[in-house]
């Protein structure tokens, strides 16, 4: 048996946290290990659901994290001038290196 007393920021977080979810910290916290427990055995992170997490969500996170910021519709409004201009390169380099 382990006892852990969490005081201040963490303790008030914990409690809401698991308040939100209708649960006491001590089941809160229990969930969370199970859940780690299972991503570390199938090699996978999964949510609290148990299911995977969304890859536009998981990249979207890493680009916040990275202060990547992107104007709401850049690739929409881009995309003729993306296409005109990426597709264009790739076909041109492709065909030097299939020269080569």
């Amino acid at each position: 048996m382990v006892e852990i007393t969490l005081t201040g920021d963490v303790a008030q977080r914990l409690q809401e946290v698991a308040a939100r979810e209708n649960q006491s910290p001590e089941e809160w916290l229990r969930g969370l290990l199970d859940t780690q427990a299972a991503s570390h055995v199938s090699g996978t992170e999964k949510n609290g659901d148990g299911h995977l997490p969304n890859p536009l969500l998981k990249m979207a996170e890493m680009a916040r994290a990275a202060n990547l910021v992107f104007t709401e519709n850049d690739v929409v409004e881009r995309s003729r001038e993306i296409l005109d201009n990426a597709f264009a390169e790739d076909i041109i380099r492709r065909m030097q290196d299939k020269d080569a």
